[in-house]
């Protein structure tokens, strides 16, 4: 595992440049009604990597979050380091 990959999964500090920090309404991100504007907000993120990875550890979670619609605790499979823009499922 990358250093930078590890840190972004200890680290709760990236959460601060998060944009969905300053959305007025955070439920977008749990209403399927208002999913393709949450995902819009997810799409202009910096820390979106960092996103995927600290949801995709949480055991339960259903939302929109990391640009990614994530229902009844099916987790898409992490992106992959050799295949840019992809989530084949291995770490690279």
């Amino acid at each position: 595992m990358s250093t930078a990959y590890s840190e972004r999964r200890t680290s709760h500090s990236w959460m601060e440049s998060a944009v969905c920090r300053h959305v007025t309404d955070p439920g977008i991100f749990h209403d399927s009604v208002t999913e393709e504007s949450a995902l819009a907000v997810c799409a202009i993120c910096p820390v979106i990597a960092s996103c995927f990875a600290y949801i995709h550890d949480l055991v339960e979670f259903s939302g929109i979050a990391a640009g990614t619609v994530w229902r009844d605790g099916n987790h898409p499979r992490v992106p992959c380091a050799s295949c840019p823009g992809t989530r084949c499922g291995t770490t690279g």
